[in-house]
């Protein structure tokens, strides 16, 4: 049963916890950079040298979730994109398809073990 899987071994083996994890340090650097006077170059640099590059790596290789881990990871993802779901309060249509993919990230979650 994969909920009993060893969650090191998921890190260390599936390519969209890597990506994601990479996406998300890069995303974190990225907002952490101060906000002196840098010209559009500075940016798409930094840019792609921190988060846009993972988002790039993520869209090309179009990766699927091998564990359940990366699966919960993903949700969790999407569920945190306030493009997607900025104001929920505004669409009916939003509000339903949060609560999809929450149900499925919450089923998700009950399989991935404790430990995490």
């Amino acid at each position: 049963m994969e909920g009993t899987t060893n969650p090191i071994a998921d890190v260390t083996e599936d390519p969209l916890i890597a990506l994601l994890r990479r996406y998300e340090v890069g995303l974190k650097a990225f907002n952490e950079t101060g906000t002196g006077e840098r010209d559009d170059e500075y940016w798409d640099r930094l840019a792609n040298e921190t988060w846009h590059g993972a988002q790039q790596d993520i869209i090309l290789s179009k990766p699927t979730a091998t564990t359940s881990t990366s699966a919960l990871m993903a949700l969790d993802h999407v569920l945190r994109s306030e493009e997607l779901f900025g104001d929920l309060s505004e669409s009916a249509d939003q509000q339903m398809l949060w609560q999809l993919v929450k149900a499925a990230r919450d089923y998700v979650a009950s399989l991935v073990t404790p430990s995490l």
